[in-house]
């Protein structure tokens, strides 16, 4: 297993260890509280999907998050402190949804923007995270608001969009 895949698997163990001694097991309405959880956790899955583009994509010199919510507010992610900033910032309400669309930009090799988007959509009772695989593919999950993404749905999720954002480089290159 790689070293950020452990880091997550140790996270979670923690989380779920934790989780269990205070004998919640999930939530059933969506509250700041709740939201507030649901951002604590997922800044190790956001960080690890732009690491791995990073790793895997070296056309581009700029690689960022965007985080989008209420459709109106964005927020450049680049690193755990901005990631921070974003989740002390971000105000939404149930049926509303927070877009993260990883942008490569500035290319070494004259190429154009590449973006990739998953969202991930809060209602009143779970989260669920989307994402369209080349377009028509849809890959979904529901999550109760206590509870946080297992290592082995983090690790289908970032090889969804890095294979789909390398696709789209390699379009480009074909151009």
């Amino acid at each position: 297993m790689s070293e950020l895949g452990e880091k997550i698997n140790q996270k979670h163990q923690a989380l779920q260890a934790k989780l269990g001694i205070l004998g919640r097991r999930g939530t059933t309405i969506f509250s700041r509280r709740a939201l507030e959880h649901f951002l604590g956790g997922f800044d190790i899955p956001i960080m690890g999907f732009l690491s791995d583009i990073m790793d895997r994509t070296k056309t581009h010199s700029t690689i960022i998050c965007l985080a989008t919510w209420n459709q109106v507010n964005t927020h450049e992610i680049s690193d755990a402190v901005t990631y921070q900033t974003f989740a002390s910032e971000v105000e939404i309400n149930p049926d509303a949804r927070i877009d993260f669309t990883f942008k490569l930009s500035d290319s070494y090799y004259g190429l154009g923007d590449v973006t990739e988007t998953f969202l991930v959509y809060f209602n009143k009772d779970n989260y669920r995270i989307v994402h369209k695989y080349a377009g028509n593919e849809d890959f979904g999950l529901d999550k109760d608001y206590l509870s946080y993404l297992e290592p082995s749905e983090v690790i289908v999720l970032r090889d969804r969009i890095a294979d789909s954002i390398l696709n789209k480089v390699t379009e480009e290159l074909d151009k």
